[in-house]
């Protein structure tokens, strides 16, 4: 694995840079050695208000993280490592709308804000639920609480059996990650017990379903035979 060398680019008139320009600095360091981590050093931000700072670092880290990305080492609480956790952990996969569909590009819009897209079976009909929403309403020791080696049972197809198996520094980073997001967006919809209407797409996710029972071959369709071993079934010839 390529070692991360860290370039440290100085703004020293920040009022006067956008955060395009920033990017473009980035990314120019970044062409020069294709190793790098982009570490930015801010000065002469006194004209600067703390909530414009905040939200172009935040827009820079968005566009620094889709460039290049370090991997952060495991047992390093950080944000950078919470976003490995999360796409390590499958939490992308389900929490993060699109996620699959785009072939794992995260959408920082979109990123743990849950789905509104359905998952249903006998147990009725559940929803990913927005995680920012979660770590909003926790402290970082409530949440490594909640969701640690205590993690309650959830509702398919949630693994919170997983939950019990992350290290501590890795959901503490988590956590950092979700709250690094920005606003955490609406509540997903509610969920729906079995034999309710549902009022959004949905997933079905059937138990297992056993091919027909059969005595001998006529019991069977065109190109089928009955196998000989119990349970007896049909099956396709060959």
């Amino acid at each position: 694995m390529e070692s991360c060398v860290k370039i440290t680019i100085t703004a020293p008139a920040l009022e006067d840079v956008t955060v395009q320009d920033l990017a473009q600095k980035a990314w120019h360091a970044h062409e020069e050695d294709r190793r790098g981590s982009i570490t930015i050093k801010m000065e002469g931000v006194r004209t600067m208000t703390n909530s414009i700072l905040e939200g172009a670092m935040r827009a820079l880290s968005f566009c620094v993280i889709a460039m290049f990305a370090c991997p952060a080492a495991a047992g390093e609480v950080s944000v950078e490592r919470g976003l490995e956790v999360s796409i390590l952990a499958g939490c992308q996969d389900c929490h993060t709308e699109g996620y699959r569909t785009s072939q794992g590009k995260i959408d920082p819009t979109k990123s743990m804000k849950g789905s509104s897209i359905g998952w249903q079976g006998p147990w009725g009909t559940s929803y990913a639920q927005n995680l920012r929403l979660s770590a909003a309403s926790l402290s970082e020791d409530g949440f490594v609480q909640i969701y640690g080696v205590r993690a309650p049972e959830m509702s398919p197809p949630m693994p919170w059996y997983r939950l019990r198996m992350i290290p501590e520094d890795d959901l503490r980073s988590l956590y950092r990650y979700l709250k690094s997001l920005g606003e955490p967006g609406a509540s997903v919809p509610a969920f729906v017990p079995p034999g309710s209407r549902v009022k959004t797409p949905y997933i079905v996710l059937d138990p297992p379903q056993m091919p027909p029972a059969c005595s001998h071959d006529l019991d069977c369709g065109i190109g089928e035979i009955c196998v000989t071993i119990e349970p007896r079934h049909c099956a396709k010839k060959g």
